[in-house]
């Protein structure tokens, strides 16, 4: 995993904890949960993305 993943989970997580704070508005709250969501699913995703085997390079029959 390379520091980029690893700050984009920590991003994620923060964002998320902001989420739970007492004093923001409903959107803020939404948008921190997206935000939180989405930073931790990409970090995700890429590494499944760069170790995976590649399909671009299929050979035509």
């Amino acid at each position: 995993m390379s520091a980029y993943e690893v700050f984009s989970v920590l991003s994620g997580v923060v964002l998320l904890g902001v989420a739970c704070a007492p004093r923001i508005k409903a959107s803020e709250r939404f948008w921190a949960v997206v935000g939180g969501v989405f930073l931790i699913g990409y970090a995700i995703y890429v590494p499944t993305r760069r170790a995976g085997p590649s399909t671009s390079r299929r050979k035509s029959s």
